[in-house]
């Protein structure tokens, strides 16, 4: 409990320098963009490459990792209904797809990755269950989420699915885990575990950056 709770509260103070930055407008809030573009064709490729190199397939590894597939399926799923209901009144087509996004798909890519490596340490299964429903939730997120946020189905790609950065950093993770290549080339680990280090830092950063400028009010006061 300690240890979960110490984790969280480094993290929340990673977040300072971001809101610093834009309070003192040393920074914009909008060049948070690019930070952003960072951890994803960077940071967050090499986290999953990382963590994929490490894996060691057990019958139990392997079980639990189809559970972890099923439960992400399955929690989307459910949402899926659920937020329908919910936003079932919202006349603007657009409102309605980005609040039915929001609730149907967490952070658990910036934000949970880094948090369960903290907490539970990268060579744990719950951490690699866990990217397994990472990997599937940007998939999700790639297809149904582009068409909440969207409104048109058309915006739907299944080339932008296969060069999803975290689904390739996974393919690929695999095929060099099967082929045995941190054995015989340790760097490509090491190569990997240094830009993974970037994720996250700098996720935090662009958390401050984001609520610095967010009037903290209107999280409370605004129902939606």
């Amino acid at each position: 409990f300690i240890q979960s709770n110490g984790s969280v509260a480094i993290f929340v103070a990673l977040a300072v320098p971001g809101f610093l930055l834009v309070k003192t407008k040393t920074l914009k809030a909008e060049q948070s963009i690019a930070l952003s573009k960072l951890l994803m064709w960077v940071g967050m490729p090499f986290l999953i490459l990382s963590s994929t190199l490490r894996l060691r397939f057990t019958e139990t590894l392997l079980k639990g990792m189809g559970l972890s597939f099923a439960i992400t399926i399955g929690y989307v799923a459910v949402w899926f209904f659920i937020t329908a209901f919910l936003t079932r009144k919202e006349g603007d087509v657009k409102k309605q797809g980005m609040l039915r996004f929001a609730m149907m798909f967490s952070n658990n890519g910036f934000l949970g990755l880094p948090l369960a490596a903290a907490v539970l340490g990268e060579g744990s299964d719950a951490y690699l269950y866990l990217v397994i429903s990472n990997v599937l939730t940007n998939l999700l997120m790639y297809t149904v989420g582009v068409y909440y946020i969207s409104g048109e189905k058309k915006n739907m790609s299944v080339k932008k699915v296969i060069l999803n950065p975290v689904l390739i950093s996974f393919v690929i993770g695999i095929i060099l885990n099967l082929l045995n290549v941190v054995e015989h080339v340790p760097q490509v680990l090491t190569y990997s575990d240094h830009l993974k280090g970037i994720v996250t830092p700098v996720s935090m950063v662009i958390l401050g950056m984001k609520m610095a400028s967010v009037k903290l009010p209107t999280l409370f006061t605004n129902k939606k």
